[in-house]
Order: structure tokens, then sequence, then C-alpha cells
């Protein structure tokens, strides 16, 4: 099922500092997970768009992101299916001479209301600053929840990770 995606980035504090921001105003700790993403490269799919298999606990999530705009938030649209075996999916993407690239995060969830606090932390060699995305279910809403935590607009961002990781080449 095709569905809509608005977030942002929040960047430039530590961990601790986002996990204190969405505890004050009232957010649940949902999970800590461990992902790997694998990003299939590929000349059609590459820029506004990628694929990407996410396992998370031995289940795989195959999602094509179409951006649709980042004017005051990322929007992008998603189309996800369950992979019961992403090992082997990848063995098969492997043996048709597929391009991918796989890199871990750790990611902290938090829920308030229709809120979704994503704490991630990729591993050094990737990106080494964390960040928390904030999505909400529209650019509204998300404004509002971005006033109500106290964030300051130098450090939210629409980049997506591929982005920022480029902008650290360009340092």
């Amino acid at each position: 099922m095709l569905e809509k995606e608005i977030e942002v980035k929040v960047l430039g504090f530590e961990i601790q500092d986002y996990i204190n921001m969405v505890e004050k105003i009232g957010a649940k700790k949902i999970s800590t997970e461990e992902q790997v993403n694998h990003r299939f490269v590929d000349a059609k799919t590459e820029g506004e768009s990628y694929l990407r298999l996410r396992e998370v606990d031995g289940k795989g999530y195959f999602t094509l992101k179409e951006r649709s705009s980042s004017q005051n938030a990322r929007v992008n649209s998603e189309l996800t299916t369950e992979i019961s075996e992403p090992k082997t999916f990848l063995e098969i993407a492997d043996k048709l001479g597929i391009i991918y690239t796989s890199e871990s995060k750790k990611r902290i969830k938090y829920v308030l209301e229709d809120f979704v606090f994503d704490i991630d932390k990729w591993s050094d060699g990737v990106y080494p600053f964390p960040y928390m995305e904030i999505e909400a279910k529209s650019t509204e809403a998300l404004q509002s929840i971005i006033a109500r935590l106290g964030i300051s607009e130098e450090h939210i961002s629409t980049k997506s990770i591929k982005e920022l990781k480029d902008s650290l080449k360009s340092l």
C-alpha cells in the first residue's frame, strides 16, 4: 500500500538530548532496534527515489521511496512489502549482479499522539552524528510539534541520509 511520509531531521544534539526532548512532552518509548539498510544502486532510481531493503529482528522490508517535496518538510511516497527471508533476497540480488550498499544503525523509537520520533545513530563510518527524525501527518502538524519541542530552525533539515553524508564529504 502506498503511504505518504512527512518528516524532518533534527540535527546538532546528542542522543540523550533527543530522549530528554521527547520524554519532556510525554512521548513514550516503543522500541530500540538494530537495523541494516541495503540501498540498491540504479541510475533510474538514484536521486529523487531509491529502493531499500531494511532488516530488523530477522525480518525484511523492501521499500520504494519517492521524494515528492522538500520545502518545509521531506515528503516521500513509500511502497513497502515484507520480505520473510531477507538473506535469500540479497543472495538473489547478488546472483543477478544487482549492486547495493549495506549500512547499520541503531534506532530508538518514541510516539506521541500521531507523531513518531526516531532517534538514529549510524555506524561512525556511515554518518558520525546522531539525529532525530520527526514524522507527522501534515507539514502543519510537523511545524506545531517542532515549536512544542522548542527546536530552532537552524537544527531542522529536510536532507536525506545520503545528502547528509554527501555534505560531510564537501567539508
